[in-house]
């Protein structure tokens, strides 16, 4: 019976609880309709993987300076030569995926900017990322190209994960196409 959360993530979890399901995070199972549940269950089913990859992307921008911080970001856009890795157009990525956490807005423009870098453009904006990271304590482009590696990877999970049979019409064709001899 979900009543309420108990570890670290409390607070954090509570408000995604009331934002998200709309329930009070406190609320016992049996205060819930049948309809609510079969909503929550949804929710909660609603691609696992895309979630995951949503979570790991906006982990590494928020190791990443804010978007105010025109500077750093213009760099970026300026190394890349890329209007996916634009200022001005991150943000709404991100919105996208705080809002929707199945969205694969933000993915899709962090792996179209990413892997379209040049070998020199990556070279750049890893040492420029690298140097930014607030927990930087080594070699500055090694961990800028750790970065990259890690935000193409998850970005690349969550647009693979969308595209996954979302009718049970579709799962049938996948499972009969897999089976064929």
């Amino acid at each position: 019976m979900l009543t309420r959360y108990v570890d670290e993530g409390d607070e954090l979890r509570a408000a995604a609880v009331k934002k998200n399901l709309n329930c009070p995070p406190d609320l016992e199972a049996g205060q819930l309709s049948v309809e609510r549940i079969g909503d929550i269950a949804a929710l909660v089913s609603a691609r696992p993987t895309v979630y995951a990859a949503n979570q790991e992307l906006l982990a590494l921008l928020n190791v990443l300076p804010e978007p105010d911080d025109s500077e750093f970001w213009w760099a970026i856009q300026k190394a890349s030569n890329s209007l996916d890795l634009h200022p001005g157009n991150l943000p709404q990525g991100v919105k996208l995926t705080l809002m929707r956490s199945v969205e694969t807005a933000l993915a899709g423009r962090l792996l179209a900017g990413l892997t379209e870098l040049t070998a020199e453009q990556r070279v750049d904006v890893a040492r420029l990322i690298g140097e930014r990271l607030e927990f930087h304590a080594g070699n500055a482009l090694r961990l800028g190209e750790l970065w990259i590696q890690a935000a193409e990877a998850a970005a690349f999970k969550a647009v693979v994960a969308e595209r996954f049979p979302r009718t049970p019409e579709e799962a049938e064709e996948f499972t009969a196409a897999w089976k064929r001899d």
